[in-house]
């Protein structure tokens, strides 16, 4: 059986880019494998940003993205997007499984 595979989408400050790193780590640990940027991922996970109009357009997309390269993933929302305007995205972005602040 093959391990499941995940993708990392960060936008935003280096925060984002530590805070995904760390999570990076801890699905490595669990045995999850990083998928390659031109393969399907059983689970994608976008480290949001709401600090301007671009980076919450490019959120939105991501999300867009990550459903039709597979209907059947996971797709988590995290970072402060999530964690400042939940209503909004669950309106806006109906791809979206999860959202959690980080």
């Amino acid at each position: 059986m093959e391990s499941p595979t995940f993708n990392i989408t960060t936008l935003g400050c280096p925060v984002n880019q530590s805070d995904s790193d760390e999570v990076k780590s801890h699905l490595i640990a669990c045995g999850l494998v990083e998928a390659r940027a031109d393969h399907i991922a059983d689970i994608y996970i976008i480290n949001s940003c709401i600090v301007t109009q671009s980076a919450a357009r490019k959120t939105r997309k991501e999300a867009t993205r990550a459903r039709k390269a597979n209907k059947q993933a996971l797709i988590c929302l995290m970072g402060c997007y999530g964690e400042m305007l939940k209503e909004e995205l669950v309106s806006k972005v109906p791809e979206l499984d999860l959202i959690v602040g980080t």
